[in-house]
């Protein structure tokens, strides 16, 4: 419990001071921070590994104990390519029975998520590959190889600690809306049974990594269209 209070305070620590600092109304909206959203998510990630490292060194643990070892690589591509399958088979169920059931909420849904695309801006391809990669990393050792595995300990089973820390995860994305709020939850809880049953960080890091791109791909493509939709003659 230490062990988690010091490294998630730590890590909660700077967004806390940001909200009490910041007077009301004097808040910048994440999509008109340009670039600066990048390096806020890359600075905050650096924070949460240099705080589990610090813990790891200091108890004298092995890196092993969070997920940091690959003892058969092909094995967790496989699983890195089911764990992707079922994230997107599942999301793809709620979105049909949503349709069904409310169009006008599914209509709602993609706006929300449209809006959330605009969040981020487009970055060299290269740049987009090196920055998914590096979330996928560092908040799967936090979540995944950090949380999951001291929850673990403190609850004696692997069911609550994977429910919990999946709720933690996406409401820690909350700023994306509604919907990504249970879309985020699915993921995490995929990721979380594939952590387990690989005890590697290696497959979900790599699935969930595959999973930004995607999203910055749809987004990339969103934002063409935007822009050819404008260089188009009227009716056109």
């Amino acid at each position: 419990m230490a062990q988690l209070l010091f490294v998630f305070c730590g890590w909660l620590l700077p967004v806390l001071a940001h909200h009490l600092l910041i007077r009301p109304g004097e808040e910048v909206p994440l999509a008109e921070r340009g670039g600066g959203v990048y390096v806020q998510v890359l600075l905050h990630g650096l924070l949460a590994m240099a705080l589990i490292a610090f813990i790891i060194r200091r108890s004298g643990q092995s890196w092993r104990g969070v997920g940091l070892t690959c003892r058969a690589p092909g094995l967790d591509v496989l699983a890195a390519g089911a764990a992707l399958m079922t994230i997107y088979l599942s999301q793809f169920v709620i979105v049909m029975v949503a349709g069904i059931l409310s169009p006008e909420f599914l209509f709602q849904m993609a706006k929300e998520r449209v809006k959330v695309l605009y969040i981020f801006p487009s970055l060299h391809p290269a740049v987009t590959v090196a920055f998914c990669l590096f979330v996928g990393l560092y908040e799967e050792l936090l979540f995944r190889g950090f949380l999951l595995t001291r929850l673990r300990v403190l609850f004696g089973g692997w069911t609550g600690p994977i429910v919990f820390s999946s709720v933690f995860f996406a409401v820690s994305h909350l700023y994306e809306g509604g919907f990504a709020i249970l879309q985020i939850f699915i993921l995490s809880l995929v990721l979380s049974i594939v952590f387990v049953g690989r005890g590697s960080l290696v497959p979900v890091a790599l699935a969930h990594a595959v999973f930004d791109m995607i999203t910055f791909l749809a987004a990339y493509l969103i934002r063409f269209q935007d822009q050819l939709q404008k260089l188009l003659p009227p009716g056109g």
